[in-house]
């Protein structure tokens, strides 16, 4: 009888090992799995809740990223919850045979991943610190077939150590450092520069080195700039945001020039009328608004001056009127008690304090003579309602 069950679980173990694909295995496949035997020999637990138990752990092992930390482990879980299942189905009344086995053996694969993952962890930390760097990027996202060549790498590393070869995957680590390093520059371009790049593509195809050539010429160097800026100073992260604020802006100018100049000169005399009374229009609602006038016929160049002037004397005024206020509050304001401004009704202003009195005073105020209410009184000045009634009737 011990002969038989030895047997049958030499069998079980072939069975599991045979499944398991060889360039899939971890650096303890044959031991966990032969740890798994000898755990369902022992065990009184029936297959079903064996799976159910494994199939919760294989859930929560997938929100502890462990697909990402030991996707070896979670693979070898999966296949032994498949197996586990199958078997089930084929001898649904063996409750010691391959489905127990196998359930167990995809619990235990995902215990040894949380293990994996904590050696990752230690070992490769600036692989995956760069990663989170990426990751807050967003350069999934901006450039998913980029960063997906890079994650395959870092999985690579990892599955090294699942296999047991840790001195191999810390070594590795130098050359996916400096892809890395590529691709959060290129990121930074792609989100810096990518808009800036697409106007000046789109002023290009308008001929912007025809009709805006000074406004084009700037934009093209500056643009050159903040991609040499960006390669040498990827870190820098308020200097690439700033640099690339500027290049946007120098596009978008050299864009909308190129527009405007090209719509000019291709005018004919009767459009062309029309284009400077429509300047001349707008001009005079911004006149309007200023000074309530229209300009006075004038050249463009002239008339923009003075707007620019009734606009910087209107923000004078309005910074005088600002001071004044502001001085005028403060002169008619009291820190003990403000009089210079009006309360609102329902504001209680304090108007004058007394002092306060003692408590032999208060007791002596409030004495039982004084606080006994007795009926009305009339003195001798003061009349009743009688006798005033009387009065009226004489």
């Amino acid at each position: 009888m011990q002969y038989c069950r030895i047997h049958a679980l030499t069998i079980i173990i072939t069975c599991l090992i045979l499944s398991a694909c060889a360039g899939k295995k971890i650096v303890n496949t044959e031991m966990i799995q032969q740890h798994s035997v000898l755990e369902a020999n022992n065990s009184q637990l029936p297959p079903e809740q064996a799976i159910q138990a494994a199939e919760t752990k294989y859930a929560e092992a997938i929100k502890a990223e462990l697909a990402i930390y030991a996707p070896l482990h979670l693979y070898q879980a999966q296949e032994s919850l498949t197996q586990a299942h199958d078997s089930l189905l084929t001898s649904p009344k063996d409750t010691k045979g391959t489905a127990l086995v196998a359930a167990i053996a995809a619990q235990n694969f995902i215990d040894d991943g949380y293990t994996n993952k904590k050696t990752v962890q230690e070992n490769l930390t600036e692989v995956l610190t760069h990663n989170a760097q990426l990751l807050s990027l967003e350069a999934p996202t901006r450039l998913p077939a980029d960063y997906k060549k890079i994650n395959s790498q870092l999985l690579d590393l990892i599955k090294l150590i699942e296999k047991g070869l840790i001195a191999d995957a810390i070594r590795g680590q130098a050359s996916l450092l400096t892809e890395m390093s590529m691709l959060e520059i290129k990121t930074l371009k792609h989100t810096h520069l990518s808009e800036a790049e697409n106007l000046l593509k789109k002023a290009t195809e308008n001929n912007g080195d025809k009709y805006a050539q000074l406004s084009f010429k700037k934009a093209i160097k500056l643009l050159q700039e903040a991609n040499t800026f960006i390669t040498k100073n990827y870190r820098d992260r308020k200097g690439v945001k700033k640099i690339g604020a500027d290049a946007l802006w120098a596009a978008k100018h050299a864009y909308f020039v190129t527009l405007e100049s090209k719509r000019i000169m291709q005018l004919e005399p009767n459009e062309s009328e029309q284009y400077i009374l429509s300047l001349i229009a707008h001009q005079n609602r911004i006149s309007q608004i200023a000074s309530t006038n229209d300009l006075s016929p004038q050249e463009l160049s002239s008339a923009n001056t003075k707007l620019l002037t009734m606009v910087s004397d209107l923000k004078a005024q309005l910074k005088s009127s600002q001071l004044e206020l502001k001085n005028t509050l403060t002169t008619n304001t009291d820190p003990v008690l403000n009089t210079g401004i009006t309360p609102d009704d329902d504001e209680v202003v304090v108007v004058r304090t007394f002092p306060l009195i003692s408590k032999e005073d208060e007791e002596a105020f409030f004495s039982d003579e004084q606080t006994v209410v007795e009926g009305p009184s009339l003195q001798a000045d003061e009349l009743s309602f009688d006798d005033i009634e009387q009065m009226t009737d004489d």
